[in-house]
Parts: C-alpha cells; structure tokens; sequence
C-alpha cells in the first residue's frame, strides 16, 4: 500500500522527549513522527508542513531533547546569514527542517527513504520578533497547491496525518486539504488500484497532551479518525479568480494577473461543470477543447507571481505578501488536472470518442455520485444494443434516428435541455451524432456553435462563477 504521511509541525525546539506508545508498543522521543514511521510504516512518503515563520529564533528555555539538540545546532547554520528574498528563506526553512528530521531519526535508528518538507506563509507574530503579514488563506492555498502536485504525480492509495506537533490553525486546515487530497487521489487513479479497491484510506493521529512539569512522562498515538474515502468534492460554484492583488499594485501587475485568471477561469468552470454533472462525452470535447499543461502553467505561473511579490524588511523585521491566493481556485484546477489524468488513461483518442471510452469513464463518475455511474452505463448499452440492430445506409446519424424517432427531411428544432442533458448522461438524442464505427460527438453543426461551453451555458449547466 503507496502511503502518504503529512505531519503539520511547529517550533521543534520546545518539544521533549516522552515514551510514546503506539499499539502496546513504545519509543522514546521528542516527536510522534519517528513511532508512526517504526511500528505502522517505514516505506511512505513523509511530508514536514512548517511555517516561514521559522526564521524567528526560539529564544525560550532549553530542554534535553534531540529536537532542541539539533535545532539549536542547524539555526545557526542556516539562518546566520541575511536571507536574500522569499525564495531563500523558504529554501532555508526546507534544509533546516530535513537537516534536523534526519538527524533525529538516524539517532532513534528510525528509516526515512521519502522526506519533503512544504513551508507555508505564516500571519501575525508567534515567535515574538518577526511580523507576518499577508491572508490566512495563502497558508492553506500553497499547502493544497505543494501536496496537490505530489498526488497527481504519485498514486498513493493510504493518507496519515499526524496532528501531535501543529499549532494555531495548521491542523484544522490540514485534515480538511487531506481529505480534498484523497478526493484527488481518487478521481485521478480510480479503477486503477489493485483489486476491487475503491477507496482512499484516511487515517489521522494525535498523542496525548504533554502533562505539565512532568519528565518523560508515557504519551499514547491515538489513532482520532480512520475513513475510507470514496467519493470527491465537486464544487458547486466554480471561484473566478485564482490570484488578487491588494489596493496598491501596478497596472503592469494588474494585467497579468488578469490574464492568468481569464485563462484559468474558462477552462476550468467548462471542466468542473462536465464533472459535476454526469456528461463524459462533454468531459472528454472539453479535454480536446483545452490545453491542460498550459492549465498547470497558469497555476504554477499565479504561484510564482504571488511569491514574486513577497517583500522582506528586515529592520523592522516583517514579511509582506501583497497578493492573495485563492484555495478554492487552487482545488478547482488540481480536480480538472486530475479529471484530465483519468479521462487521457480512460480513452483512446480524445479526437475520436467511441462509446467503449464512454462505458470506463463511467468509473470516474462513481468518484462523484455513484447514482451517475449507473445512468451512465445504462445510457451507453442502450447506444450499443442500438448500433448493433440500426441498419446502417450511412456513416453516421443522430441518436434520435438511431433509435428511429427522426423523422426524415425534418432538422431536429430541438435545444439542449438541462434536465434531458442530466436524466441521459449528457447524450440528448436530438444533439448527438453516432457513427458507425462506435464513434459519438456533440453535433455541433446543427447546435449552430463550436465550443463545449456554449453548449452547456446553453442547457444551462455551466456553474456559477464569482468571487467568493
């Protein structure tokens, strides 16, 4: 089982060691990290969520620990020398948090093959000294953006989330990104994992709380949540606007940032509304219609903007974001990205979908209501059992004079209607050319419109979009 294991942490030098306790069996340590990886899982992609706000030195009272051990001796290392811009102070904090983590587990005789470490943009003053200043949202944005990425890229079938060591809102933002992360998960991969799997398994951990002025005292890894995640979010309402800027930006800025949300705005609210209802053959024209690596370059280039407009004053000792990212933006492209990654595996030419393309992708859509999968399927035999018993004279000929309700030398004046579009799985018999050969296609011409997304604003089943 491919494991991933998140672990939200704040300031390791105040952590002490205790014996945890997992599953009657115990380690002595100062983070519930090392125990989670000897006795559940050494093979598992670990990822350290840490905050920017590390660059404030813990001035508090030592303790004996190998955290505070090594944390006093790689600050210093890391962090003696000015930081040149944002970009350094984050590649800081990445080697100052892998430098202590693998020296603590190479001290408890604990293997790490898999180590990331993501560092989110803080808000306020908890060191003390260091001022942040910016949205709280970025904070969940570039976690979901960071960890988004590494699950489109690696099928992981088991999340773990441990929240013993995060602080303020770090563990309530992280447990609602894993489940989204699962919901990618299986969007992107479902039908592909071993067996008759079809879930994502969740699974979440806190310790017992540290009893005050004890010494290593016994602390138990409660096992809090444990789900079998089956189904994805699928918007409603699709968020206009993938990065904003404040009251003082230029109009250079200005622009560009209004370009990469036009760009990203269209493609992914024509995506997101085929997804959201059961139309897999609109899915698939809108995958034909859209370039979807120049979707990741468009949220990878509104990532890149926002941290080009991170300032840092070191006299008076604060870090300033000027722009904003949107985490539901942020989600709406990693769904259609991993919409994007079932349907190119699903079907055998986007340029030519047949009805057996149509039959897989009914799997994609159990992901977002299982009721959809059955209407699909059912949908699609009826093509079938129809292309068989149809005695073909051309090449191709609406769905409706398939099934021998067209009447010859009279265009069909019907529109694309919503509630039709959803009881037939996006396949209206008045708008839909079937082929000889299997083939199935939006018959545009007679629509009188070239574009997937007019025909859904059309039936009205394109998703609102707006800025929240």
């Amino acid at each position: 089982m491919s494991t991933l294991l998140i672990a939200p942490w704040g300031c390791p030098a105040q952590w002490k060691d205790v014996i945890y306790s997992i599953d009657g069996r115990n380690i002595k340590s100062c983070t519930s990290l090392l125990p989670i990886l000897k006795f559940l899982n050494e093979d598992v992609s670990v990822v350290i969520v840490v905050l920017d706000s590390l660059i404030d030195r813990y001035s508090g009272k030592g303790v004996e620990s190998a955290c505070y051990r090594y944390y006093s001796r790689y600050y210093n290392e890391f962090f003696r020398e000015r930081v040149m811009d944002y970009n350094d102070l984050v590649g800081r904090c990445k080697e100052f948090i892998k430098s202590i983590v693998n020296d603590v587990a190479e001290e408890a005789d604990v293997k790490i093959k898999d180590l990331e470490v993501i560092v989110g943009p803080c808000v306020g003053s908890p060191g003390g000294r260091w001022v942040f200043k910016g949205n709280a949202n970025d904070f969940t944005a570039l976690v979901l953006y960071e960890l988004g990425k590494l699950c489109l890229e690696r099928k992981y079938s088991r999340i773990i989330l441990d929240l013993s060591h995060g602080v303020n809102f770090m563990p309530s933002v992280c447990l609602r990104i894993a489940y989204l992360l699962a919901g990618l998960l299986r969007i992107a991969y479902s039908g592909s994992f071993e067996g008759k799997r079809d879930y994502i398994l969740l699974e979440v951990y806190n310790s017992d709380p540290y009893p005050p002025g004890a010494k290593l005292p016994g602390l138990n890894i409660n096992l809090v949540l444990k789900e079998h995640v089956k189904t994805a979010y699928i918007p409603h309402y699709i968020s206009r606007r993938l990065i904003k800027g404040g009251t003082k930006i230029s109009k250079d800025l200005e622009r560009r940032i209004g370009e990469i949300n036009s760009r990203y705005s269209d493609a992914v609210r024509t995506i997101l509304s085929s997804l959201y209802y059961p139309l897999p053959l609109a899915l698939c024209k809108a995958f034909k219609e859209y370039d979807m690596d120049a979707l990741k370059g468009i949220v990878n280039e509104a990532i890149n903007t926002w941290r080009e407009h991170i300032r840092i004053n070191y006299n008076q000792k604060q870090v300033i974001r000027y722009l904003r990212l949107s985490p539901e933006a942020i989600y709406n492209a990693l769904l259609a990205y991993a919409s994007y990654l079932n349907v190119k595996k699903s079907v055998e030419s986007l340029g030519s979908i047949k009805v057996d393309d149509l039959k897989r992708l009914a799997e994609l859509y159990r992901t977002v209501n299982e009721s959809y999968y059955y209407l699909i399927k059912d949908e699609v035999s009826k093509i079938e059992m129809n292309i068989k018993t149809h005695k073909w004279e051309k090449d191709s000929v609406l769905y409706a004079e398939l099934i021998g309700e067209f009447e010859e030398g009279r265009p069909p004046t019907k529109r694309p209607i919503k509630r039709v579009m959803i009881a037939h799985a996006g396949l209206q018999k008045e708008i839909v050319r079937v082929y000889k050969d299997r083939k199935m296609e939006y018959a545009f011409d007679v629509l009188g419109i070239k574009r997937m997304r007019d025909l859904l604003e059309e039936a009205g089943l394109l998703l609102t979009s707006g800025d929240e």
